[in-house]
């Protein structure tokens, strides 16, 4: 019961376009179920254009990151040479230099007045061979100076 034995289509309610029709009929129907390759080729260069622009922006980011990291050392190998000429006594200060890590510092005192001196305090580094430059593509970094004046 309710079954369709006859070879007589079902009407569903779908009305086909007469556009539709007319192109089954003539036999112009055409099966556009996939892409055509000028189509993958160009999906695929677009592709590659942004995962080549990821891979540019990840090694700015990482060779940033290094030098990031390198300034932070010596502004911190500063810092210690600069903490430690404050614990000495004012006629004790003296030039000096000292390797902090890999990095060199150097420090000239130099009276200003008889109430004053100035340091200066270079860093330089890192002192292995600016290996860690070398892999990120950059340039050595000019030294960092860093002055100030002592009053007694």
């Amino acid at each position: 019961m309710g079954r369709n034995t006859s070879n007589t289509p079902i009407d569903l309610g779908l009305r086909e376009s007469r556009a539709a029709r007319g192109a089954r009929r003539a036999g112009i129907v055409e099966d556009r179920r996939g892409g055509s390759l000028l189509e993958v080729v160009i999906a695929l260069v677009v592709l590659s254009f942004g995962m080549l622009g990821m891979a540019t922006t990840t090694a700015m980011a990482v060779r940033q990151t290094t030098l990031a990291e390198i300034t932070s050392r010596r502004v911190s190998a500063s810092q210690q040479v600069a903490e430690r000429l404050r614990s000495i006594p004012f006629d004790s200060m003296d030039s000096g230099s000292a390797d902090i890590g890999k990095y060199g510092v150097t420090w000239s005192v130099t009276a200003s007045s008889f109430r004053a001196k100035r340091v200066e305090i270079v860093t330089q580094g890192p002192m292995v061979g600016y290996g860690e430059l070398r892999s990120t593509g950059a340039s050595p970094i000019p030294p960092d100076t860093f002055s100030y004046t002592v009053v007694r």
